[in-house]
């Protein structure tokens, strides 16, 4: 089955130029799916000293092992960075183009409903691979 984005053709609104929209699905998958992590294996780590109320330590590790803490709390970071990141490419987008119309938000939400939609039937029983 194509991606979701590919019954969209010809539907006469164009959000962004071509290709965009290859990049958006792949986005919204990596988003969706956990797939964005800035921290690799491969990356070099430092040991931080941070303070964390009492009862946001427990909840924590009554969640992970207790190696699995320094992960959680550096997931919880990287998801920070990547949303203050995307505020402030929108910032800059926004600047250069203007804001976004009701119009263009409805478009882009029912693209990315579509997106979850096909991402759900592909987890169905049964599903065409």
């Amino acid at each position: 089955m194509a991606g979701p984005t590919a019954a969209r053709e010809g539907d006469g609104v164009d959000l962004a130029p071509a290709g965009a929209e290859d990049l958006v699905h792949d986005w919204c998958c990596a988003v969706r799916t956990g797939e964005i992590a800035w921290h690799t294996p491969n990356m070099a780590t430092r040991k931080i000293t941070i303070t964390v109320p009492d009862e946001l330590v427990e909840s924590i590790k009554g969640r992970v092992d207790a190696r699995g803490v320094s992960a959680y709390i550096a997931a919880a970071a990287a998801h920070q960075d990547a949303m203050d990141r995307l505020r402030e490419l929108t910032d800059r987008l926004e600047t250069e183009f203007g804001p976004v119309s009701a119009e263009e938000e409805g478009a882009a939400l029912e693209r990315i409903a579509a997106i979850d939609d096909w991402h759900d039937e592909q987890r169905s029983p049964g599903a065409a691979a």
